[in-house]
Order: structure tokens, then sequence, then C-alpha cells
């Protein structure tokens, strides 16, 4: 299957909308593609006015809109929602950056039963080994362990973007403080393939 992508003009729903979803993340469930991300609306992103939105397609192409995410939005600062499907509990499980107050960083779970929400929140701070936590990707090994790449704003103390990596428990809502510590710093947006 090849797809162009235009990026000289606003890509559009099924309903005709322009498709505002941004810093989040592409999964495939079974038989369709999930489009997670961050609507920012006419503001700059950083705003208490950010919602997580979700947008389905079989094909890449023909996007269906499907709503916000969280049953009950957070105050605050909230972007980068990223969901994984857990086998074990048989939930999709979103993780996404929560900043009460901007800088102030940490990260909050929520499930659902199915990919497109809502989710409820389970985890609304959920701890990690770095402070200031900042961005993110949530990665599934092979053998079904749950792994959080992450970067920390003070990180090393430098406060140059420390990246760590973070083994979750086995519900993937939380840590299990086992951290690989800082390896890299500068860096921004890590993912792990």
């Amino acid at each position: 299957m090849q797809v162009w992508v235009q990026n000289t003009r606003p890509r559009r729903d099924t309903a005709g909308q322009p498709i505002d979803c941004h810093d989040g993340c592409l999964r495939f469930f079974g038989d369709r593609f999930y489009l997670y991300g961050t609507r920012y609306g006419d503001t700059d992103g950083f705003t208490p006015a950010n919602r997580f939105v979700c947008y389905s397609s079989p094909d890449l192409e023909a996007w269906t809109f499907h709503g916000e995410l969280l049953r009950a939005p957070m105050g605050g600062v909230c972007y980068r929602p990223y969901v994984v499907w857990n086998p074990g509990t048989r939930r999709y499980v979103l993780w996404f950056n929560w900043y009460p107050e901007l800088w102030e960083g940490q990260f909050a779970v929520g499930m659902s039963t199915t990919p497109q929400g809502p989710f409820d929140i389970v985890n609304p701070d959920a701890e990690v080994v770095q402070p200031k936590p900042g961005d993110h990707n949530v990665f599934i090994d092979d053998d079904g362990r749950a792994y959080l790449i992450y970067t920390s704003i003070e990180g090393d103390g430098s406060g140059h973007h420390g990246m760590s990596v973070e083994r979750l428990d086995h519900a993937y809502t939380g840590s299990t403080g086992e951290n690989s510590g800082v390896f890299d710093t500068g860096v921004e947006a890590p993912a792990v393939i």
C-alpha cells in the first residue's frame, strides 16, 4: 500500500474538519490505525485548553474523529498522549505528561476497554525515578514487559534534558523503580524501536 501525505494543505477527517492532533502517537490495533494526539485549537499548545483526541483509519487516508480521550480532562497543561495495549489486563493504557504548573511536570496514566476511550485516570501522579519528567514514549518488548523512555528536565542535574529508561509494572500503570540512570543529555522526544 502506498499513501501520499500532502503537507501544503490541511488534512481533514471524514466529516471534513481539519485534523487537530499533535505530539502523540500512531498505533495499529485490530484492523485499524489509531492516531492519538493533543488538540491545540487556536493556541500554541502550552495551555490548559489542550485536549487529548483520537482518530482512526483503516487505510491511513480516511480518518474518523472519535472525540476526547479522557472522560474527565485534568487541569493544568497536558500533552504527549501514548497508548499501548496490555494483554494481561486486557486494557488500553494511556500515558501522558501533566503539568499542574508549567515546567513542574509529572506523568499521569489512564485505562480504557477500547482503543478510542474514554480513558479513566487510574494514576494521576505516576512517580518515576528521574526528577521533572518531560517527553516520553512507551515500549512493549517481545516478552510483554513494558518500559517508559523519558527525558528529565533536570536529568543529571545540569538541566540538559537527561534521558533514561524505566521498567513499568505488570499493569503498565506505574514504575517498578528499575531505572537505567541518565545515559544521554540534550535530548527530547525519545523512542525505542
